[in-house]
Parts: C-alpha cells; sequence; structure tokens
C-alpha cells in the first residue's frame, strides 16, 4: 500500500519469515495473501547470519534504504 501526500509517501509492507521445512496450512497462506497482501519466505534459521542477512536486506530494499539492520543475527538464532 502506498499513498502520496504533499510531498510525503505512507508505504506499509509486510512479510512473514518462517524455518525451512516448517509446513503451513494452505489456509493460512491464503490469510497472510489476502489480509497483509505479503507471502511467506521460508529461511535456515539454523544459519541466523545469513537469516539476517535476508531479512535486513528485504526491509531495506523496502523501505527505499531508510530502514537498515533491523534485526542481529543473535535475534535470528535456532534453538531446538
Amino acid at each position: 500500500m502506498q499513498e502520496n501526500n504533499e510531498g510525503y509517501t505512507l508505504s506499509a509492507a509486510n512479510r512473514v519469515y518462517s524455518n525451512v521445512g516448517f509446513q503451513m496450512k494452505k489456509e493460512f497462506l491464503k490469510s497472510v495473501k489476502d489480509n497483509f497482501s505479503s507471502e511467506v519466505e521460508q529461511l535456515d534459521f539454523s544459519k541466523s547470519d545469513a537469516a539476517a542477512k535476508a531479512i535486513n536486506s528485504w526491509v531495506e530494499k523496502t523501505t527505499n534504504g531508510k530502514i537498515k539492520d533491523l534485526i542481529s543475527a543473535g535475534e535470528c538464532s535456532y534453538h531446538l
């Protein structure tokens, strides 16, 4: 969603991340798409550096570079 008004732009973006191999019901995936105009992306959270990099890259691109390094690798670490 994007709106322009007097030189300002308001944008909203959503994305759901889950661990690789985590199975989600089709109804949930449809709900994410229909209600949040979003997708689910699976990442390997056991590789926390790569997971954080993927998420931060998406956030930076989606916010036109206004938000960088939203999360750290430690926040993406996967614990059994």
